[in-house]
């Protein structure tokens, strides 16, 4: 980078300007792909069925989640680690589940086939399951 200055001195003005603008050019150009390069590699997401969210939900959801595509929606009752507070709620909100009950640990809402694997990851969350109407339970 020294030698840069003094090449320059030597030169007449305007090769000078030429020289630096040519040098700030390339500079630039690198420094723009180094970004580019960073910002574009695919963040590598664990496959679901390995996470620690995995292993909170129930059967009937798994079924339900591996025979579904990313639009359908499933009726779900969560089990927290404590009583949901205000942080809590938003971040079901922003994982994508549509809350509709707060009952203690007990939150029942629904969200996309394509949200679980947040939703299931929380940490707050202990468990997942799929939730059955009434109607369909024996008697």
């Amino acid at each position: 980078m020294l030698a840069f200055p003094l090449f320059v001195n030597t030169m007449p003005p305007m090769k000078k300007v030429i020289i630096s603008a040519v040098f700030l050019t390339v500079a630039l150009g690198v420094f723009a792909t180094s970004i580019h390069a960073m910002s574009s590699k695919p963040k590598e997401k664990v496959p679901f069925e390995e996470t620690a969210g995995y292993k909170k939900i129930d059967l009937r959801l798994r079924d339900g989640w591996q025979s579904s595509n990313d639009n359908n929606v499933f009726e779900c009752i969560l089990k927290t680690t404590e009583k949901a507070d205000a942080k809590q709620k938003e971040a079901l909100q922003n994982a994508g589940f549509k809350t509709r009950t707060f009952i203690g640990k007990i939150v029942t809402g629904s969200m996309k086939r394509g949200d679980l694997y947040t939703v299931a990851n929380l940490d707050f969350v202990e468990a997942i399951e799929l939730a059955v109407p009434l109607s369909l339970k024996k008697k």
